[in-house]
């Protein structure tokens, strides 16, 4: 999948949440309507390297795809519905 295909389909996993791509691998989505089920569309968006969600919609539903993100490096989630204790008790985020 080139680039263009890349922003193409993650734009369409998040279309309706006001959330923004800077490139193919992040996605800020702060004060968005992000939510879970725009996270569920991402399940297999392994490669995603940061997303910004700090007061968007998600919830602690979110919290298996968040994981699944292996090359995650740059994850704000504050403000959200996701509590802390959760996102530090998950091995594959600590």
């Amino acid at each position: 999948m080139d680039e263009k295909q890349r922003l193409q389909r993650l734009a369409d996993a998040i279309a309706g949440s006001g959330a923004r791509i800077n490139d193919p691998y992040g996605i800020d989505a702060q004060g968005s309507m992000l939510g879970d089920e725009h996270m569920l569309r991402l399940a297999d968006w392994a490669d995603l390297e940061y997303l910004v969600a700090s007061r968007s919609q998600i919830t602690d539903a979110s919290l298996p795809v968040i994981c699944s993100f292996s090359r995650l490096t740059d994850l704000c989630l504050g403000g959200t519905a996701l509590p802390q204790q959760r996102i530090r008790a998950s091995p594959s985020l600590s």
